[in-house]
């Protein structure tokens, strides 16, 4: 096991998602027993999850068993964040960071100013960047949703704290996230 004290300065997280990382892509994922077909073209079931060849008998999912995906899904999110993120990490920031990967991807999040300013220690100014983000990669959910769930994120990423989103908090956000 990798201690703080051992761990190399180029790599310094080995976090995983916590239960309130988890519970924030749960709020924004629509759970699905069975398996959609998204615009994408790609066949998605539980809370996000994309079928693959290997899941061709995965018909039906309980909550649970989605959960159980979700957790699986995320693993990748947290070794790339954990490999590149070149600051130390709370486990707050890594799940904010992780539900936005989940949900932009990759990529999109390797070219983002947000993960510059992490990099550079700018935490306010990522997180302002984050709560700034209008939508993803996808063209399946509302403008309106990906403002909440950025706004959750934002907060969360520096306050370790999310809630539903409400009108005034975005009216207010500065009060949080000052300039």
């Amino acid at each position: 096991m990798t201690t703080d004290a051992t761990r190399p300065a180029s790599r310094p997280n080995a976090l995983c998602t916590s239960d309130v990382g988890i519970s924030v892509i749960k709020q924004y994922q629509t759970f699905r027993p069975t398996p959609k077909k998204e615009l994408c073209g790609l066949y998605e079931i539980g809370y996000g999850h994309v079928l693959r060849p290997v899941d061709q008998n995965l018909t039906m999912v309980t909550e649970a068993q989605a959960e159980q995906l979700l957790r699986e899904d995320v693993r990748c999110f947290e070794i790339y964040l954990n490999a590149t993120i070149r600051v130390p990490l709370q486990q707050h920031e890594f799940d904010a960071l992780v539900s936005l990967v989940f949900d932009v991807g990759m990529l999109a999040f390797e070219h983002s100013p947000i993960r510059k300013m992490i990099d550079q220690g700018q935490r306010q100014e990522a997180a302002r960047e984050l709560r700034a983000w209008r939508g993803g990669p996808f063209g399946n959910r509302s403008a309106a949703c990906h403002h909440r769930r950025r706004h959750d994120e934002a907060r969360l990423f520096l306050h370790g704290t999310h809630s539903v989103y409400s009108a005034f908090e975005d009216e207010h956000f500065a009060t949080f996230c000052p300039d």
